[in-house]
């Protein structure tokens, strides 16, 4: 059904032949597989770097299309984040010992929801701050306009070397996990997972160095204070985390007044 109406949708709205709005949704749940491995390890869901993947596919099978290059891409991204957000519910959710029907409901209650609290808080950004602006000049939105032109001018417009660099870290991404399937247990932990290097390289150093911070204060509580550690740390990062988020919410409205 929701394939139906994705491709219902999508199809008239941006004039795009419904076998690729439908091919767009069959990719998607390929891409959620990666998104969902990458997820799983390393507790940060690459949905923008996989969609990209879709990208790719549609370059080829619609050259020159920019529009539907973007919208493939974004039907992929848009899998592989809901795939994410299901794999942590969901595992909570079973650790809990909750019902799975009654997760599956109030999956579409919250996502139901979502959709005028992501639309009425993007509007009151953009209102605010505007988007793109200096504040949030949206980076990610530039690398899917580019990765969409780049697309339609096809690899040609990319510098050589940017090829072969591409095809030999592909390569290291390739055999990485192969390595990692073979090895000895005592030396497989060793062995670094190509995710998250490559979603190291992927973020700012504004994410990846705060988490490098917090994962040294959380050895080092474990180390010294492990009953404490286990009693209270979920409830201290769970603090940082919504802390964070609900002040910038009650700044925005503030700001807005």
């Amino acid at each position: 059904a929701a394939t139906i109406l994705a491709v219902g949708v999508l199809s008239p709205m941006f004039s795009i032949p419904l076998w690729r709005v439908a091919l767009a949704v069959l990719l998607s749940c390929l891409v959620a597989v990666l998104a969902v491995r990458a997820l799983g390890q390393t507790d940060m869901n690459p949905v923008s770097g996989v969609g990209k993947l879709s990208q790719i596919i549609f370059g080829l099978l619609a050259p020159g299309q920019v529009v539907t290059n973007i919208v493939a891409g974004a039907l992929a991204e848009a899998g592989a984040m809901q795939a994410g957000d299901l794999l942590q519910d969901l595992k909570t959710g079973h650790l809990l010992g909750a019902s799975p029907r009654t997760q599956f409901f109030a999956q579409l209650i919250g996502s139901s929801v979502s959709i005028v609290v992501t639309v009425g808080s993007f509007q009151l950004y953009d209102h605010i701050y505007g988007i793109p602006s200096e504040q949030f000049p949206a980076p990610v939105a530039h690398v899917w306009k580019d990765m969409a032109l780049l697309m339609r001018d096809g690899l040609g417009a990319l510098p050589p070397t940017a090829l072969v660099c591409a095809a030999v870290f592909s390569t290291f991404g390739i055999i990485l996990p192969v390595l990692e399937h073979f090895v000895p247990p005592r030396v497989r932990k060793f062995v670094p997972s190509g995710i998250a290097f490559g979603i190291g390289m992927y973020l700012t150093p504004d994410w990846t160095l705060p988490r490098v911070i917090g994962a040294l204060a959380d050895a080092a509580w474990r180390s010294r204070f492990p009953i404490s550690h286990d009693n209270y740390m979920l409830m201290v990062a769970s603090g940082f985390v919504l802390g964070e988020g609900v002040m910038s919410i009650c700044a925005l409205i503030l700001k807005a007044w």
